[in-house]
C-alpha cells in the first residue's frame, strides 16, 4: 500500500509536496501523489516492471545514464537511470546525494521560484547500506516542446518569413527576460545552453514559453554577481555566436536590462546607458568561447568516456574510434585494418558492430602520398572539431593508419546528395525559390563560421559539400585537407575557397549568378567590407585559373 511520508528526514522540497513512499528491494521510491499510482501499481514496484509493463524507445545510452521515452496510460514520460560507472562516482555518492536526487530537488526549487520547467513525479534510490548505488528521476512530458535548437535550425527556417521573424523577436525577449530572472533570484546553471532549454510555440498567435530542464548543475543563492552573470552570457554565446544578428543580441539585452530595472527601481538607467556595458560582455563572452573551444580540443585528444585511443609508438599502427564500437572491435581494427576495413583504395557504405547494433558508415580508403596528402588522422581530428563547434559534417566514426595507408569511417547521411548534383538535379526539377534561397543562405553562414573557426581547406571544392534528402542541413565532407590555424583564417585563404566554388560553381548548370551574389552577401553579413570589391577579386581569380 501507497503511505504518507515516513519520519525519516526529508528535504524542504520534498516536505512541500504530497509526497508517497514506496520501497521495493533496495529500492526506495518518492513518488508524487495523483501520478505515482498509475506508474507504480501494488505489486510491480522496480525501475524493470516500469519498463516492462509500458512500450519505451532509448534515446541515450551510456556508461553512466540512461534515458528512456515511457508510453504510459497517464501520457509520455522520461526515465532517467543514474549509473555508477566507476569507483569516482561511488565516492561521490559517499559526500553528497544521487544525481537523480539533485535534480529532483533543483527541479522542484526552480518551480517554486516561478520558472517553467518539467513536472518531476518520481525519485528512486537503489541503496546498498548508506551508499546510493543507482538512482531513477521521471518525469512527465512538457506536451509540444522541442529544444531550443531544434527549434532554432529547424522550425523556424521552415516558418513563412514574416512568421519566422516575429517568433525570433520573441525568442529574443523572453530570453532576455528569462535570464535576468535567473539572475536576480540566484540561480546559477552551469549547464546553461541551448540544447537544455524547451520551447513551446503558437504561430497563429506568435507566441512561445521557455522550459528549463537538466537541473543537476543548478546552483541556488543571493543575486548572481557579475562574474557569474557574465560565466552564464558565455554557455548561451557558445551557441548563438553563429545565430542570429546583431538586431536579435540587442532585443535579447534590452529585454534583459529592462527586467534588471524593473525589480530595482531605484535604477533609472535606460537601455541606451548600458550600450558600454553590452560591448564589454560580449567582447568577454568572445574570449570565453575561443578558450573553451581550445580547453575542449585539448580533453578530447587526451580522451574521455566517448572515445577509444589505440595508440603504439610512432611508425606503429594506430586506431581511435567511439566507443560505441567497442575496445575489441577496435583493437583488431589496428592489428589488422586491411582485414576488416579492406586493402584496395575506396570509397563505399560499411557497416560497423556497435554496442546498439549495426553502425551505417561511409569508409575512405586512401594512400597519404597518392591521394594529394590526405589524413584519415586529421580528417577525425577536424571532424571533431567542428561538431564542437557546430559545424554540420558526418560524425567520424574510427579512423585506422598503418604506413601511408589510410581508414576513416563516418557516419552516413541517409540518401545525401553533393551540392553540384544537387544542382543538376534542380535543372530538371526545380527547387522552390524558398529552398533554393534558404540552401544558400546556410552553406554561405557555415562557411562563414568554418573561417571564422579558423579551418583551411587545401583542396576546396563544391563536391565537398552535401546535402540532406529534407534540403535542410548542409555538411562539410573532404576533412582530410583542412588544417586548423589561429582563428579567423585570413583573407587571402578566404578568397581562395571563395574563387574555388565559385568555379566549381560555374561548371553547374543549375547554380545561378543570382544564387552566387545571394551566397556572397549572406557570407560576408556582418563584415565591414564591400560585397562588390569581393565579387570583382573572386572574379579576377577565377578567369586567371581558367585562363592558366
Amino acid at each position: 500500500m501507497f503511505s504518507k511520508r515516513s519520519r525519516r528526514k526529508v528535504s524542504v522540497v520534498e516536505s512541500s509536496r504530497e509526497l508517497l513512499n514506496r520501497q521495493a528491494d533496495a529500492c526506495e521510491w518518492s513518488l508524487l501523489a495523483g501520478e505515482g499510482e498509475r506508474l507504480f501499481p501494488e505489486g510491480a514496484t522496480s525501475a524493470a516492471q516500469l519498463l516492462a509493463r509500458f512500450p519505451h524507445t532509448v534515446l541515450k545510452s551510456g556508461s553512466h545514464r540512461i534515458v528512456y521515452r515511457l508510453e504510459t496510460d497517464g501520457g509520455v514520460c522520461y526515465l532517467k537511470h543514474y549509473k555508477i560507472s566507476d569507483w569516482k562516482s561511488r565516492l561521490q555518492n559517499w559526500v553528497r546525494p544521487s544525481r537523480a536526487r539533485i535534480e529532483w530537488n533543483h527541479t522542484w526549487q526552480l518551480i517554486d521560484l516561478g520558472f517553467d520547467s518539467c513536472l518531476p513525479i518520481a525519485l528512486g534510490e537503489v541503496r546498498s547500506g548508506a551508499v546510493v548505488r543507482d538512482s531513477f528521476f521521471i518525469t512527465r512530458e512538457i506536451s509540444g516542446a522541442i529544444q531550443l535548437d531544434h527549434f532554432i535550425e529547424q522550425v523556424l527556417p521552415e516558418s513563412h518569413d514574416i512568421t519566422a521573424r516575429a517568433l525570433c523577436f520573441e525568442l529574443a525577449n523572453q530570453l532576455g527576460h528569462l535570464t535576468a530572472e535567473l539572475h536576480l533570484k540566484g540561480v546559477q546553471h552551469r549547464d546553461y545552453h541551448a540544447g537544455n532549454v524547451l520551447v513551446t510555440y503558437d504561430k497563429e498567435r506568435l507566441s512561445l514559453r521557455l522550459w528549463l530542464i537538466d537541473l543537476h548543475q543548478v546552483t541556488f543563492g543571493k543575486r548572481l554577481t557579475v562574474r557569474q552573470s557574465l560565466s552564464n552570457f558565455a554557455l548561451l554565446n557558445s551557441y548563438f555566436s553563429n545565430r542570429g544578428d546583431a538586431s536579435d543580441r540587442r532585443r535579447f539585452f534590452r529585454a534583459y536590462w529592462n527586467t534588471i530595472r524593473q525589480s530595482d527601481r531605484k535604477t533609472v538607467r535606460g537601455f541606451t546607458d548600458y550600450k558600454e556595458s553590452i560591448r564589454l560582455i560580449e567582447a568577454h563572452c568572445e574570449r570565453e568561447m575561443w578558450k573553451e573551444f581550445a580547453r575542449a580540443d585539448v580533453k578530447w585528444d587526451r580522451g574521455n568516456r566517448r572515445l577509444i585511443i589505440l595508440e603504439g609508438k610512432p611508425g606503429e599502427a594506430a586506431c581511435r574510434g567511439v566507443s560505441e564500437l567497442g575496445k575489441d572491435y577496435l583493437q583488431k581494427v589496428r592489428k589488422s585494418p586491411e582485414t576488416i576495413l579492406g586493402s584496395n583504395r575506396q570509397a563505399e557504405p560499411i557497416e560497423l558492430p556497435s554496442r546498439d547494433g549495426l553502425l551505417q558508415g561511409y569508409l575512405k580508403s586512401s594512400d597519404f602520398t597518392t591521394s594529394g596528402g590526405f589524413s584519415a588522422r586529421a580528417a577525425w581530428n577536424i571532424g571533431h572539431a567542428c561538431i564542437r563547434r557546430r559545424l554540420s559534417t558526418p560524425r567520424p566514426l574510427l579512423f585506422a593508419e598503418k604506413g601511408d595507408r589510410n581508414w576513416l569511417v563516418t557516419k552516413t547521411i541517409p540518401n545525401a546528395v553533393t551540392l553540384p548534383e544537387l544542382a543538376r538535379i534542380s535543372s530538371a526539377e526545380p527547387l522552390s525559390f524558398r529552398t533554393r534561397r534558404q540552401l544558400t543562405r546556410r552553406t554561405a553562414a557555415q562557411l562563414a563560421w568554418r573561417d571564422r573557426c579558423g579551418f583551411i581547406d587545401r583542396r576546396p571544392r563544391l563536391d565537398n559539400i552535401l546535402v540532406d534528402a529534407n534540403r535542410e542541413t548542409i555538411y562539410f565532407v573532404g576533412l582530410g585537407y583542412v588544417t586548423s590555424g589561429l582563428p579567423p583564417v585570413e583573407e587571402a585563404n578566404a578568397l581562395s575557397t571563395l574563387a574555388a566554388w565559385a568555379k566549381d560553381a560555374l561548371r553547374s548548370p543549375g547554380i545561378t549568378r543570382s544564387d552566387r551574389l545571394r551566397f556572397l552577401k549572406r557570407y560576408l553579413h556582418g563584415k565591414s567590407v564591400d560585397w562588390k570589391r569581393y565579387w570583382k577579386r573572386i572574379d579576377s581569380e577565377v578567369h586567371s585559373t581558367t585562363a592558366d
